[in-house]
């Protein structure tokens, strides 16, 4: 705790304590703020240590042909429309990669934004809505990661969970003209080869 910053004065004998209930209670999703910047939380992997400020809120009306870099994630998101039903009916291994119809969201505002309590969305393959809290309660991503991520919406509906899962109502289907490629990747460094 020191090493990220914590000086003597927060960790006081009631936060030890209270680290300790932490550890021994083993219930996920419990947290201990230790700081007003670092907190300690129990996810399925154990103790996780935090500092924030943590990906700040996200909220960006999408156009087409742009791109855009989301603060502090350092990731990019891009779209890319495509008439070649060749390439919009393949199926992409890449969890940041998805294909939708183009009609189903045309003239619809795009946003991509950090997801909230009580979003719902029907995933890939399923016929009933389902919160996207417990679609990833449920695909057991930890607790610390699930504030990081974000989905396309189209007006209020969510489009995708994105990286996880596309919504079922979104898919591209033999009757696709259009397809559009969502893209949501990482900012490759300079000195990277």
């Amino acid at each position: 705790l020191k090493k990220m910053g914590v000086s003597d004065s927060y960790l006081t004998f009631e936060k030890y304590r209270a680290l300790l209930d932490l550890a021994q209670e083993r219930r996920n999703g419990r947290r201990v703020m230790v700081s007003p910047d670092v907190e300690v939380l129990l996810d399925h992997s154990g103790l996780v240590i935090r500092k924030y400020p943590d990906q700040p809120d996200v909220s960006i009306r999408i156009k087409f042909g742009l791109r855009y870099t989301l603060p502090g994630s350092g990731l990019v998101f891009r779209m890319q429309v495509s008439e070649n039903p060749n390439r919009f009916r393949q199926f992409s291994n890449d969890p940041n990669v998805e294909w939708i119809d183009f009609e189903r969201i045309k003239g619809r505002e795009l946003r991509l934004r950090n997801w909230c309590k009580g979003d719902r969305f029907v995933p890939l393959g399923m016929k009933d809505f389902k919160k996207i809290s417990d679609f990833l309660i449920d695909g057991k991503i930890p607790f610390h990661k699930r504030k990081e991520i974000l989905v396309l919406t189209a007006d209020e509906d969510i489009v995708w969970v994105c990286g996880y899962r596309l919504d079922d109502r979104f898919k591209v289907t033999e009757a696709a003209k259009k397809g559009v490629k969502l893209i949501l990747q990482k900012i490759r460094s300079r000195n990277a080869r």
